[in-house]
């Protein structure tokens, strides 16, 4: 038996909970690792029946194998620690350009077990594609590596394969969302299903109420 603290197998779903839970959350999440990895350009494909692949695929700076298991593969990395709280990177022109971090607490990465129990992330970086098999496991580890491999690969970027089985996502919701949330930097697309999310400046509320308080009728706007 071991003597080191040992995890549940939900120990994700437990200390997370929003995340594995709000898939609008999770796909927030899952751009901003893009974001912070100096991505110009996101691709999600949302499938149309459950259990069908989500598929998440950027062109930022991806990961060499001891940076992923360094970074991806521990509980709550602090990005702003190990590599500050700015991103430089090339735009297509090679332009340098600079952002400033979403990532402070290392959670993003868990919005995939919003989805499913497993998943698989290809990341390219020196010539090298690394891919892996994720499973959450308990244990010894909250979540583990099933199954590695490498092969040539050119450029820098990042996918990410997800199977909807615990839910599945609706596309129109999630380029609301994101168009909300992201998309105020010329520099930064993201396209949903090849429609290119745009930022709402004209934003309709979802529901309008009025209550009464002790100063007057309130009027309230839920977006």
């Amino acid at each position: 038996m071991s003597d080191s603290a040992l995890f549940e197998r939900n120990f994700i779903e437990r200390t997370y909970p929003n995340i594995v839970s709000d898939m609008s959350i999770a796909f927030a999440e899952l751009v901003a690792n893009s974001w912070d990895a100096g991505a110009t350009r996101v691709n999600i494909s949302i499938p149309q029946k459950q259990g069908e692949q989500i598929v998440i695929e950027d062109n930022g700076s991806g990961m060499t194998d001891d940076e992923f298991r360094s970074r991806w593969m521990v509980i709550a990395y602090n990005r702003v620690d190990h590599q500050g709280e700015y991103i430089d990177f090339l735009a297509p022109d090679n332009t340098k350009l600079r952002r400033i971090a979403y990532g402070r607490n290392g959670v993003g990465r868990h919005a995939l077990f919003c989805f499913n129990e497993h998943y698989t992330i290809e990341t390219w970086k020196d010539g090298i594609l690394n891919s892996y098999e994720i499973s959450v496991t308990g244990g010894d580890s909250a979540f583990s590596i099933e199954k590695f491999t490498q092969s040539p690969k050119l450029g820098t970027g990042t996918k990410i394969i997800v199977n909807a089985v615990k839910n599945l996502p609706d596309a129109n919701n999630i380029i609301k969302t994101l168009g909300y949330k992201f998309i105020f930097d010329p520099q930064f697309e993201v396209y949903v299903n090849d429609i290119k999310v745009e930022y709402h400046n004209t934003l309709t509320p979802d529901r309008e109420d009025t209550v009464n308080c002790k100063y007057g009728d309130m009027k309230i706007a839920i977006y």
